[in-house]
């Protein structure tokens, strides 16, 4: 589904950025303010910039909202057909002495502005340094870049784990994404604008022991679980003082429903500070990891750090191509244009047997506008469902595009928020599959008078751009290794249920989804 940038809705989603000091030279500091676009950009002199925290405060935490109206220029985002001055720019600084520190940057852009971000990047620059160098000087870019992103690109969160080594100070920029080309009718041309988001900070001091992975699939933010399917490897890191010399002991126990008993244990001998481990995904079940020093580490003190981790077996058939096939029920849709709601009843359904029982339960969710489609002042599918369930395609009725489905799925499992993706390759939609998560994609399928596009402004002034007929399906499956799918399986809920599941191949599902290129992953 095109994405109508200017009209983004509300999310409790936020920017957030943590990272463990003992002693914090600059605090990390918001900049904001409008800046024209220029073609010579002026120097940056962050030494008027506000603190994030009180003045002088080591800890603390602060939230807020942000948007991309900082700084203009030719970005890192920019192209040929870029407005002049494209891309705007965030721009946070903070900087660190005496000991390393972690920073954890996640940041969630899908918020109520025109334009989402394309990129998050983190910058060297000097502890003493306020004068920063010009981001917009795509040379000085490459020469600090030391951390980036482009997750935001396709999905409305992304994020950012990077140790900075002691007295170095760094620069985080959010590139806001350039307007896509057929977000407007061809007839008006928008004046260029920025994206928005949320944000909250906080500044902690670094533990003795840290713990942490990578290789799971998601944090259960419920339930303090890190995920890990079954099969996949995870790796356990334990960091300390780079400084710090001797070994730590990993110490693996599973839950019996009574109790915790001993899984396993393993030493590893700390490297600059850090000691890692490796381990496999067995059997379902909950999981507890501890990592602590042995009595020969010198100068740290008797401490441990402990995660939880739960092994999930998604229900699937597996292909011995490397493809699978998720075990999601199929239902037929239950009104005339109620092809989303049917979609996302099958993908939660999946975790959640028998909860959504009607496809209307969706749509008192994302809400119905009454208003026709296809004329000015008339309904906007980017904020509910556009017409009657029940009515004619583009005549009295449409219906709704991908952001408040995805909304929808996380109103239904909070803990494991729906993921809005943009624009996605198959890689990515495979990947996903393959973590199991089934995906909701958007697409157009020839009525009875062919696919038109059409475009209209609606009631709340924003653009919309539609297809005839929109219609959804539930991709379940895909055949082929996950980073290069040769077909895919999906549930068409327009059909009966002898044909509901079908597989195409990648060309047959490119002809239906090249129209909108849009997709929600449902989680839970």
């Amino acid at each position: 589904m095109p994405t109508n940038r200017r009209d983004r809705p509300q999310s409790d989603l936020s920017v957030k950025m943590k990272f463990g000091v003992v002693a914090l030279a600059t605090a990390v500091a918001l900049l904001v303010g409008a800046v024209a676009a220029l073609a010579d950009p002026l120097p940056f002199d962050l030494a008027q910039v506000p603190p994030f925290l009180d003045a002088g405060a080591a800890l603390g935490s602060t939230s807020g909202t942000g948007s991309t109206a900082g700084y203009s220029g030719t970005g890192a985002c920019a192209g040929e057909t870029a407005p002049e001055g494209y891309p705007h720019a965030a721009i946070y600084k903070g900087s660190a002495s005496g000991v390393p520190a972690l920073l954890e940057l996640t940041v969630n852009d899908d918020e109520n502005g025109p334009l989402s971000l394309c990129e998050v990047a983190i910058y060297r620059a000097k502890a003493n340094d306020v004068s920063f160098v010009d981001p917009f000087d795509a040379a000085q870019r490459s020469a600090l870049l030391f951390g980036r992103t482009t997750e935001c690109s396709e999905a409305s969160t992304c994020s950012l784990s990077k140790w900075l080594a002691a007295g170095e100070a760094f620069y985080v920029v959010l590139w806001s994404a350039v307007p896509p080309p057929d977000s407007t009718p061809e007839t008006e041309t928008p004046p260029p604008s920025d994206a928005a988001f949320s944000y909250a900070a906080s500044v902690r001091h670094k533990t003795a022991l840290a713990i942490g992975l990578s290789g799971h699939r998601i944090k259960d933010l419920c339930a303090q679980y890190h995920e890990v399917v079954y099969g996949r490897y995870l790796t356990v890191r334990a960091d300390t003082s780079p400084n710090a010399t001797g070994s730590v002991r990993f110490e693996l126990k599973a839950w019996d429903g009574d109790s915790w008993n001993p899984a396993g244990s393993s030493t590893r001998t700390l490297s600059n500070g850090n000691a890692s481990i490796r381990y496999k995904a067995g059997a379902s079940g909950k999981r507890l990891i501890t990592a602590k020093f042995l009595g020969n580490a010198v100068g740290l003190p008797a401490t441990s750090a402990t995660m939880r981790i739960l092994y999930v077996t998604p229900p699937w058939t597996r292909y011995s191509d490397g493809g699978l096939r998720l075990k999601v029920p199929y239902y037929r849709q239950q009104r005339r244009l109620s092809c989303e709601g049917a979609a996302l009843r099958m993908a939660h359904n999946y975790f959640h047997p028998g909860r959504i029982d009607y496809d209307t339960s969706v749509y008192k969710i994302t809400g119905i506008d009454p208003r026709r489609p296809a004329r000015n002042g008339g309904c906007n599918p980017d904020r509910a469902f556009c017409g009657n369930v029940d009515g004619l395609m583009m005549k009295d009725g449409y219906g709704v595009h991908y952001r408040p489905i995805a909304l929808a799925a996380t109103s239904y499992d909070k803990c494991r928020p729906g993921i809005a993706l943009r624009t996605y390759s198959y890689a990515t939609l495979a990947g996903y599959l393959d973590n199991g998560y089934p995906v909701v994609v958007w697409g157009a399928h020839k009525g009875s008078t062919g696919i038109h596009k059409y475009n209209w402004r609606a009631w709340d002034g924003s653009y919309v751009t539609a297809y005839s007929v929109e219609h959804t399906w539930t991709v379940v499956g895909f055949r082929g290794k996950p980073g290069s799918p040769t077909h895919f399986i999906v549930a068409d809920p327009s059909k009966s249920s002898s044909g509901g599941v079908k597989t195409v191949t990648t060309s047959q599902y490119y002809a239906f989804t090249k129209y909108f290129k849009t997709a929600v992953v449902v989680r839970g």
